[in-house]
C-alpha cells in the first residue's frame, strides 16, 4: 500500500503534467478573445466612417439644392420671337395683349379696299401677293420686356406658301384710343386708331396717317387693318 507521501507525489507529477495543458488553453480563450474585440472595433469603427462621410454628403447636396437659382419661367413665343407677357408681369398686359385672327376674305375685296384709297394697283398686289384669300392676325406681345406687335398674313388655302411675318413694331396705347407703333430702331412712328369691343378689336388707319406715308407702306397698313379681328388667344 503506498504511503502518503507517495500519493502526494503522485498528485504533484499528474498535476505537473495537466498544467501545461491549461495554460495553453488558457491562452487560446484569451488570443480569441482579443482577436474578436479588435474585429468588433475595427466593424464598429468602419460604420462610423460610413455615416460620417454619408452625412457629409447628404449635407452637401442639400446645400446645393438650396443655393441653386431658380429655372427662370419660360413663356410661350410667338411669330418672330415675340413673347406672351407673364401674368404677373407689372404693366405687361394691356387691353390688346393676346392673338387676334381675322377671318378669311377675297382677295379682290382687301385689293378694292387699297385702290380705293387711291393706291395703285401694282402696289395692292405688291402687298397681297398671288393668294385667293386674305386673313391677318395681329399679335399683341413683349419683346425684351416691351409691348411688341407681330403682323402675319396668309391665304388659308395655302397658308405654308402665303404667310408672311412682319418686322416687331414697338407699341404703345395713347389717349383717345391711339395706337403708336414704332420700328424697333425706332426711326418709323406711325399712329393708328384702334376701337374694342369684348372679344374684337378694329383697328385704322386714319388720313392724317396714311398721308404721310409712302404708297407701298399704306397699302400694306391699310390690309392689316381692313377686317375686324377676333381675339383667339
Amino acid at each position: 500500500m503506498a504511503s502518503e507521501q507517495q500519493l502526494r507525489d503522485e498528485l504533484t507529477r499528474a498535476a505537473a503534467g495537466v498544467e501545461p495543458d491549461v495554460d495553453a488553453a488558457l491562452v487560446h480563450v484569451i488570443g480569441t478573445a482579443r482577436r474578436r474585440h479588435r474585429t468588433r472595433v475595427t466593424a464598429l469603427a468602419v460604420a462610423i466612417v460610413i455615416l460620417i462621410v454619408g452625412a457629409v454628403g447628404f449635407a452637401q447636396l442639400g446645400h446645393d439644392l438650396l443655393g441653386r437659382e431658380p429655372s427662370p419661367a419660360t413663356h410661350s413665343t410667338g411669330p418672330n420671337g415675340l413673347q406672351a407677357p407673364p401674368d404677373l408681369h407689372a404693366g405687361g398686359r394691356n387691353a390688346l395683349t393676346g392673338q387676334w385672327l381675322s377671318s378669311s376674305y377675297p382677295r379682290a375685296r382687301v385689293r378694292a379696299a387699297i385702290t380705293d384709297a387711291g393706291l395703285s394697283s401694282a402696289d395692292a398686289d405688291h402687298t397681297l401677293g398671288s393668294g385667293q384669300q386674305w386673313r391677318v392676325q395681329m399679335t399683341f406681345g413683349q419683346n425684351d420686356g416691351n409691348a411688341a406687335l407681330v403682323v402675319e398674313t396668309s391665304d388659308p388655302g395655302n397658308p405654308g406658301a402665303s404667310l408672311t411675318i412682319s418686322d416687331k413694331y414697338l407699341y404703345t396705347l395713347l389717349p383717345s384710343n391711339r395706337l403708336l407703333l414704332t420700328t424697333t430702331h425706332g426711326e418709323t412712328r406711325w399712329v393708328l386708331s384702334y376701337q374694342l369691343h369684348g372679344d374684337t378689336l378694329l383697328v385704322h388707319l386714319p388720313r392724317s396717317t396714311a398721308d404721310r406715308l409712302d404708297d407701298r407702306t399704306a397699302a400694306q397698313l391699310i390690309a392689316w387693318t381692313f377686317a375686324p379681328l377676333t381675339l383667339v388667344h
